[in-house]
């Protein structure tokens, strides 16, 4: 079907839908009905911009979420979205700068907070 990849600006699909990741197609389809009949332009008073966007996002995600190629493309998108988010930083350790322990252990504080445990056996 071949959807564009989520940005992160665009809202979560499942959000959209009051969905979880893990949500079965009866219930995106339940979802997706009561809120599409809740949003309807045609039902609604208020018949701004906002409001026809909203309804035309949700048809969007449930239209993305419903096809089984689709989703896991959607899927896809969300986890690298995630990746991107939190990418790796590498950094170079020498072995002066560790203090090991008696068991062969040292600990170094890393730039992101956490304590990362090393083996000297890492260092040949």
């Amino acid at each position: 079907m071949g959807q564009q990849p989520m940005t992160r600006q665009e809202e979560n699909y499942y959000s959209v839908l009051g969905c979880s990741e893990n949500a079965t197609l009866s219930e995106l389809k339940q979802n997706y009905q009561n809120l599409i009949r809740m949003h309807h332009p045609d039902k609604l008073m208020d018949s701004s911009s906002v409001s026809s966007e909203k309804f035309v996002l949700i048809d969007r995600a449930y239209k993305t979420l419903r096809n089984e190629q689709s989703r896991k493309e959607y899927d896809a998108s969300l986890l690298q979205n995630i990746i991107d988010d939190k990418c790796l930083i590498y950094a170079e350790i020498s072995k002066s700068e560790l203090n090991f322990n008696s068991e062969g252990v040292a600990h170094f504080l890393c730039r992101c907070g956490d304590n990362v445990e090393i083996q000297r056996e890492f260092f040949g």
